[in-house]
């Protein structure tokens, strides 16, 4: 398994890559077209293709700050999932050496919250207590509350501070 960049919607994996975020994230979830591609022109956003023999099974979507890297999104093709490649792909981000900070939504929702908390957990993540508001990917977003999961080990308050900063300055192009 492999990560692969993509830095230019001409990428042979742009199309596939993005028909998969379409289909796996609502729109509250996701950015619109436009701002997805601003975002993959800022050199802290990584646009990745999670590949297998150059085929894509996945993507991982991630921003970096010189302190953290923040896994914005991540999905496996339907077809190839419970093969190990979400976890591949974040044992490679782990890799980076630097704080890994995700959302999820509160596990307390149902069985798929309390499955996606596991499989963090199972890879090294803590449950933060940060009651978190999701960016708004467009204006009439509702609020969407989510938890705060890191890796290697809890954010504090100063830590939680800044990766909100950099969510506001950095990731959400207005």
């Amino acid at each position: 398994m492999e990560l692969h960049r993509i830095q230019s919607s001409e990428d042979k994996m742009f199309a596939p890559v993005t028909a998969l975020y379409e289909s796996s994230f609502i729109p509250v979830e996701r950015r619109e077209y436009a701002d997805h591609l601003l975002a993959l022109s800022d050199s802290n956003f990584f646009m990745t293709a999670v590949t297998e023999n150059s085929v894509s099974v996945g993507l991982m979507f991630y921003w970096e700050s010189p302190e953290f890297i923040y896994l914005e999104h991540l999905a496996i093709m339907p077809d190839v999932r419970e093969k190990g490649y979400g976890g591949k792909a974040v044992e490679q981000l782990k890799m980076l050496g630097k704080t890994v900070i995700l959302e999820i939504e509160p596990p307390e929702n149902g069985i798929t919250e309390t499955k996606r908390r596991r499989f963090y957990e199972n890879h090294g993540f803590v449950y933060n207590p940060f009651n978190h508001l999701q960016l708004h990917y467009r204006a009439n977003d509702p609020d969407c509350f989510l938890k705060i999961m890191s890796y290697p080990s809890a954010l504090d308050d100063n830590a939680y501070d800044k990766f909100r900063g950099f969510l506001d300055c950095t990731v959400l192009h207005e």
